[in-house]
């Protein structure tokens, strides 16, 4: 699979380099290239609000990505294939929300994204505790909706409120969070399989998403607060 892989990203890199360039080069395209990561004081308030929802909704589709499959396994005792049906089902129920939700409130995705997000993890913890295959998908399937709506949500709240010249910076500090909420957590499960065991690790991995969950909650709550008490 990793040969054919290769091949693959081989082929797509030749053609990259026989590609016609469709723009003249000028001096400092290297230096354009540097990351430029900023906060503006406008949106300081609004991204610590969000980014315990970003972190948790990324640690979530980590958390289904590393650990899914194995669980379904142990659940089921299936084969490898189903265990594929973690990441479609994850996807599938996150691709819906943000659908159905594009238009709503940035408030309210985020909200239903928190709510989800915590009902999931809840239903994930009973039903590994149980060992409840179905009970399993049905919290992966409400941790779909947690991730589209919480993600979408936290893009819809500060993106309005960054000049144009600024949403590139101020979304790359979005994505660090993202990926750090991605890979961080998982690692540490890894770590923690190893040496307390798949299910056990399952279980305090969902306790400290539905706490981070809870967190976010809380920010959203006092964030809303704040403007009606001005």
């Amino acid at each position: 699979m990793y040969v054919v892989l290769l091949v693959v990203l081989l082929i797509q890199g030749i053609g990259v380099v026989l590609m016609r360039e469709t723009v003249t080069p000028m001096s400092g395209a290297l230096q354009s290239l540097r990351p430029e990561i900023r906060l503006p004081r406008a949106v300081r308030a609004p991204v610590l609000v969000v980014a315990p929802v970003v972190f948790s909704v990324w640690a979530l589709a980590g958390f289904f990505g590393a650990l899914g499959p194995a669980l379904t396994r142990a659940l089921m005792e299936s084969s490898i294939v189903a265990g594929g049906l973690v990441v479609f089902v994850f996807s599938l129920f996150g691709t819906a929300a943000i659908l159905l939700l594009r238009n709503a409130a940035a408030r309210k995705v985020m909200l239903t994204g928190i709510t989800a997000l915590i009902l999931g993890m809840i239903i994930t913890l009973v039903s590994v505790t149980t060992e409840s295959i179905a009970g399993f998908f049905v919290g992966l399937a409400f941790g779909g909706v947690g991730f589209g709506a919480g993600f979408q949500g936290s893009l819809k709240t500060i993106v309005p409120l960054v000049e144009a010249h600024e949403r590139a910076s101020v979304l790359s500090l979005l994505y660090i969070i993202c990926y750090v909420g991605f890979g961080l957590p998982t690692v540490i499960a890894g770590f923690l399989v190893v040496h307390g065991g798949l299910l056990r690790t399952a279980k305090e991995y969902a306790i400290a998403v539905i706490v981070l969950a809870l967190v976010a909650l809380l920010g959203l709550r006092k964030a809303n607060k704040a403007p009606a008490a001005r």
